[in-house]
């Protein structure tokens, strides 16, 4: 991740109900970092840091490494799931592949895009119980979600991890990371989630 640029999470939480914290990961490719939500009990963000740097051209080539290494870790007792977002930044092009959340929502003048939503359809999710939309390590056949897009002066990408997407939480009324995340929390209070921002 170059120095300019930096991710900032702001998280809601109800009570006992808890949704993990993202954990921003860098990589040892300055062009390249991970958001990982682990769902596990214990942490093991030192041991998929090791399996989301090893090179490769392909995105999605790191996420199935990291799921094969998720299953063996489930074999004998189930204790490890996690959601990931990789992301690639060269020149211009903002390039991704991700397992689960976030949803990736694209800011442009005062524009919202939904760029990627989480393999699994919000809609099937009606409880304020916080779910993984998508998860590594459960089986072997997943379905990473990938996309690339040309980046424009001034643009920013939201992180949302949240287990409902509604198109109102992002409006023109609504700049800043603080203001998006009011405007969330006012629409939908009962369902914890957390807010990322990016400025490219």
């Amino acid at each position: 991740m170059d120095s300019e640029q930096s991710v900032n999470f702001l998280s809601y939480q109800i009570g006992n109900q808890m949704r993990p914290h993202p954990q921003l990961i860098k990589g040892n490719d300055p062009q390249e970092f991970f958001v990982l939500t682990d769902w596990s009990a214990e942490g093991q963000k030192n041991e998929i840091a090791e399996i989301l740097n090893t090179p490769s051209e392909s995105l999605t080539e790191k996420i199935f490494k990291l799921n094969q290494f998720l299953e063996m870790k489930n074999e004998k007792k189930y204790s490890s799931l996690a959601e990931v977002l990789i992301v690639r930044i060269q020149g211009r092009n903002f390039s991704w592949a991700q397992c689960g959340s976030p949803h990736l929502v694209l800011k442009r003048g005062n524009k919202f895009f939904l760029i990627s939503v989480s393999a699994a359809d919000s809609l099937l999710f009606s409880s304020p119980v916080p779910l993984a939309l998508a998860g590594l390590g459960l089986q072997s056949e997943i379905f990473p979600n990938t996309g690339q897009l040309e980046i424009q002066s001034n643009d920013q990408i939201f992180f949302l991890f949240h287990s409902q997407f509604q198109s109102d939480y992002f409006n023109p009324s609504t700049e800043s990371l603080k203001e998006i995340f009011n405007q969330i929390v006012h629409l939908n209070p009962e369902i914890p989630f957390t807010l990322g921002h990016l400025s490219l």
